[in-house]
């Protein structure tokens, strides 16, 4: 757990993919935080040095942001994107779409 209400971070392991860190979040979101599927996840801090382990990178999720958070914001298909990114603060997905992910059939 990251300090603050709601905030989180995905601890990517080997071979993890942007897809996989979605999933990884939205089963925490889902689960202990018991975030409904329209919660939106928002990027607190872009993937990369883990704050909550030593040695590992890691990508911090909040279902709570701050308007600092929500100024940033953007979703896929803003600017015609529509890659799934770990790695710019305020890039937002829903729990449902993101749960989507833990589906789908890539090898991590």
């Amino acid at each position: 757990m990251l300090p603050g209400k709601g905030n989180f971070e995905v601890i990517e392991g080997p071979r993890s993919g942007n897809q996989r860190i979605w999933c990884e979040a939205a089963k925490f979101a889902a689960g202990p935080l018991r975030a409904a599927g329209n919660t939106r996840m928002y990027i607190l801090h872009p993937n990369g040095k883990a704050k909550t382990q030593a040695n590992a990178f890691g990508t911090g999720f909040t279902i709570n942001p701050t308007q600092d958070i929500l100024d940033q914001a953007s979703r896929p298909g803003d600017g015609g994107n529509y890659s799934v990114s770990v790695k710019r603060v305020g890039y937002n997905l829903s729990v449902s779409h993101a749960r989507g992910f833990c589906t789908v059939n890539v090898l991590y």
